[in-house]
């Protein structure tokens, strides 16, 4: 090979264990020198099975406000909040409940042929890829948090309620003042006076 020619770049990271999601992260943490690399691979073999983001948040490593700047600036999408978001009914149809709960993304809005679409991890290209495929729309991401999405999801996703839960329940109370009328009712019949006995038809005559 030419001593000219130059490799293709590479980085400690490659062979990081987990997501590819998680690599990315580790690229563009290692770019910002929030953390340092050796800790940032150290961290992700302790839980090699995890989001990277999620690892740092859970073990307060770095505060989610701090990771979604950085994910904005690196990224240049916008954050918004969803958590009071009414969502059209279209919409929600676009993508399953189970898979935006696996994927902590959510379609918000649909316009011509782009759909807005909320995730906490915008760096799961792999999730995005199979949106654009399922929808077969150009899709525009939007970085919400975690928390948000979830209240989002519990709010949009109602179970209806089944009829026996409809049903409302007859108080004791109730129940109590149900018997005391019967009794009283019961105990009127027993005292009424027997009126005169009306009279028989009289006798048809015979032929």
């Amino acid at each position: 090979m030419d001593e000219n020619t130059a490799e293709p770049a590479t980085t400690k990271f490659d062979a990081l264990q987990g997501t590819a999601a998680s690599r990315r992260l580790a690229r563009i943490l290692a770019d910002a020198r929030a953390l340092p690399d050796d800790e940032i691979i150290s961290i992700q073999k302790r839980f090699p099975n995890e989001y990277l983001g999620d690892i740092l948040v859970r073990e307060r490593i770095l505060l989610p406000s701090y990771l979604q700047s950085l994910l904005i600036r690196t990224l240049c999408i916008p954050f918004v909040a969803v958590d009071g978001c009414t969502v059209n009914p279209l919409v929600v149809e676009l993508l399953p409940e189970a898979f935006c709960r696996q994927h902590h993304m959510m379609p918000v809005s649909w316009a011509m042929q782009t759909v807005t679409l909320a995730c906490v991890n915008p760096l799961d290209e792999e999730a995005i890829a199979e949106v654009r495929y399922v929808t077969g729309l150009n899709v525009r991401l939007v970085l919400c948090s975690q928390e948000q999405l979830d209240t989002l999801l519990n709010n949009t996703f109602v179970k209806p309620e089944t009829d026996e839960e409809q049903q409302p329940e007859v108080s004791e109370e109730k129940d109590a003042t149900d018997t005391d009328q019967k009794g009283r009712a019961g105990s009127d019949k027993k005292g009424e006076v027997a009126g005169p006995a009306a009279p028989s038809a009289p006798n048809a005559p015979k032929p």
